[in-house]
């Protein structure tokens, strides 16, 4: 008996010897984001078109051209905004690698009413290359459908990118290297 009175007192001494990571999290949760969208010091996503360097994407050139959209919560530039006509020239496609080296390939839109190609921030600092619908960039999709069939919003994202280029069209060289 006293045997099974000591592994009990073991078990119990080690399930209550410290507190676990999640606790700490519930303890201290993260910030709040900012009261305002700044633009990370630390951002540099290179640019490549068409097999030649151009002017990487970083915190100056991007704070010196105005947002194609925006709101509290977001500014949003479109990729041809941030590259010139080589971005928004039809056929060509626009790829992303995120920091974590997924690639997302977006073409460029034939239609005004076609997905764009965007670069965007939020309030937390995320840097976010993806789809936008050009009619609603900003889709309010929280509280629509049921409880459990919310389509959410479908256009894809990669976060976190570090490289962008653009070539003439779909498999062209260097769309995955």
């Amino acid at each position: 008996m006293t045997r099974h009175l000591a592994w009990a007192l073991v078990l119990f001494a080690a399930a209550c010897s410290r507190p676990s990571e999640s606790t700490d999290a519930k303890r201290s949760p993260r910030p709040p984001p900012s009261a305002t969208v700044t633009i990370p010091a630390a951002l540099h996503v290179d640019v490549e078109i068409d097999g030649a360097p151009a002017p990487a994407v970083d915190a100056a050139r991007l704070g010196s051209i105005k947002p194609d959209y925006s709101n509290d919560e977001h500014r949003v530039w479109r990729i041809a905004t941030l590259v010139g006509a080589s971005g928004a020239r039809p056929g060509a496609v626009v790829a992303a690698m995120g920091d974590n080296g997924v690639t997302l390939e977006m073409p460029v839109p034939s239609s005004a009413t076609d997905p764009i190609p965007t670069l965007s921030l939020n309030r937390r600092g995320d840097v976010v290359v993806g789809l936008v619908a050009p009619d609603d960039p900003f889709p309010d999709y929280h509280g629509r459908g049921g409880r459990l069939n919310r389509p959410g919003d479908r256009l894809p994202r990669l976060y976190g990118p570090t490289r962008i280029w653009i070539t003439a069209a779909r498999g062209a060289q260097g769309i995955l290297q």
